[in-house]
């Protein structure tokens, strides 16, 4: 797994009174992906949620992976929870981490038994604590081979101090087109490309 800058972990100022309409806040995410010539990748995601409200931490008590097994997998490397004294707790998340097939768009008569969720419990967290996930995702096949692209979405469904996105590139295959859609302004700045 690449090494990053250490993570911008939610502090102890993101309270329900700075974000009164929130449950939780995404206080770092950390994405990394290296893809091969031939469109193949593995995405790294190390992620830290700060639970303002119950609804928030009932919301945080599970964690999800959506993948299809038609192209490729994921695994979840670490669950912890940052208590509000500091201290850090590893959850045994293998004991209740299951795979079923995703059957969400049933509704639309549309059913892959190779579109798989993974999933797991995150127990003990509680309101004002730190809920830290490191897990990947595989690319084995690419869709189109030879071919690589992907999307990042710089939104999500409660505030984001810091989210971080980065791309390792094969020199045979190096990315052709970067489009940042509706940027606000001053919230999302492209680093230069540099080499590693």
């Amino acid at each position: 797994q690449p090494q990053n800058p250490p993570p911008k972990r939610p502090s102890a100022g993101n309270t329900p009174a700075r974000f009164p309409d929130a449950d939780r806040v995404m206080g770092d995410d950390r994405i990394h992906v290296a893809y091969e010539p031939d469109g193949s990748e593995i995405t790294w995601d190390d992620e830290w949620q700060k639970v303002l409200t119950e609804k928030g931490r009932r919301a945080a008590s599970t964690v999800t992976l959506d993948f299809t097994e038609r192209y490729g997998d994921a695994q979840i490397f670490a669950v912890e929870i940052v208590g509000t004294n500091g201290q850090i707790r590893a959850v045994d998340f293998a004991r209740t981490l299951k795979i079923a097939t995703d059957n969400s768009s049933l509704g639309s008569n549309i059913v892959d038994p190779l579109d798989k969720q993974m999933s797991c419990t995150v127990s003990g967290l509680a309101v004002g604590e730190i809920r830290h996930v490191r897990f990947a995702k595989r690319t084995r096949k690419a869709r189109m081979a030879g071919t690589w692209a992907d999307m990042q979405l710089f939104e999500y469904t409660a505030p984001i101090l810091s989210t971080v996105y980065t791309v390792d590139q094969p020199d045979a295959n190096p990315v052709r087109n970067v489009v940042v859609r509706h940027p606000f302004e001053k919230t999302v700045v492209r680093a230069p490309d540099r080499p590693l």
